[in-house]
């Protein structure tokens, strides 16, 4: 029996201050915001399922109008996977990057997406995205190059399919006590 592939949501989000603490999936919060979801208009949370190492899931498409920014080459989109939600990057034909959307220093969003008046400033050749509030500068791995940004970027796998523009971005289990998946 074939899994379905959950879709990314492009649920509209308020583009103010987040708090800097990283998003914990659980099962628990999941069934809440699947509970919530017909009272909500337009509610297009993405379908997340938990396969054998209990990773969360949640695919998308370059087709859908809220991706097709990615079909460009340093086009930037918004994605929610569950209750993260990244800042999608296309940095080569056959790659496309998800980094944490909120810069982690006062958790201003980065992205260009919801009215953000100020969304991050990609730079492909140097291969750096600037936090316009503040300008802490990180590289498309995450990392902090410089800025008062106390930490990097969380990274998030993504695979790609460039022939079908079809991607799948990867959110590690959480941990449960002790540290452990």
């Amino acid at each position: 029996m074939s899994e379905r592939k959950p879709a990314v949501s492009t649920h509209p989000q308020v583009a103010s201050p987040r708090t800097t603490t990283p998003s914990t999936l659980t099962r628990r919060s999941v069934l809440q915001l699947f509970a919530l979801c017909p009272l909500v208009p337009a509610c297009e949370f993405a379908d997340v399922f938990v396969r054998g190492g209990g990773d969360t899931q949640a695919g998308f498409s370059l087709d859908d109008p809220a991706f097709q920014a990615l079909a460009t080459l340093g086009g930037m989109a918004c994605g929610r996977a569950g209750e993260v939600e990244v800042l999608l990057i296309r940095t080569s034909e056959a790659e496309i990057v998800a980094l944490e959307r909120y810069c982690p220093h006062e958790g201003l969003d980065m992205a260009p997406c919801d009215n953000n008046p100020r969304p991050g400033q990609l730079s492909l050749d140097q291969g750096r995205l600037r936090c316009v509030w503040h300008n802490s500068i990180f590289d498309l791995d995450g990392q902090r190059v410089s800025g008062p940004s106390p930490r990097d970027l969380q990274r998030f796998p993504v695979t790609f399919d460039p022939a079908t523009g079809r991607a799948e971005i990867v959110l590690p289990r959480p941990a449960g006590p002790g540290g452990r998946p």
